[in-house]
């Protein structure tokens, strides 16, 4: 699954100690001996299509937040991520060992607080060319 060869490569950049989850933290994860974390997204995927119908060729879209105790800790997880990220291709480490062609980054880049998790986040979001299974 694609979705696990990206965790992986992320998880693999930044620091020990920095957790990545899917959708949402658990309760109070963000704290001063805790003070960066990643959450992951799926926002969109789409096949290729061709008049010989669809293809393997997919591009979905990710959204990355990267949540920090201060905004400097966000800002500095989000370039550890886009760093890593961006123009990566290469096979993944996942299970089906996912064959992607790019990892481009969106110009979507937003700042804000999240209430729940008492933290800053900065927003990033990358479009993943790969081929399916």
């Amino acid at each position: 699954m694609l979705e696990q060869g990206l965790f992986n490569l992320i998880q693999s950049a930044v620091p020990s100690g920095v957790q990545g989850f899917a959708v949402e933290f658990p309760k109070d994860l963000i704290s001063p001996s805790n003070p960066k974390a990643w959450l992951w997204r799926g926002i969109t995927s789409n096949p290729l299509y061709s008049l010989n119908g669809q293809n393997a060729w997919t591009v979905t879209t990710i959204r990355i937040d990267c949540h920090g105790i201060t905004m400097k800790d966000a800002m500095s997880l989000a370039k550890t991520i886009r760093d890593t990220l961006s123009g990566w291709r290469g096979t993944m480490t996942d299970a089906d060992s996912t064959v992607v062609q790019a990892i481009l980054m969106t110009p979507l880049l937003v700042d804000g607080f999240d209430d729940a998790n008492r933290s800053f986040v900065r927003t990033i979001e990358v479009d993943i060319q790969y081929l399916a299974s």
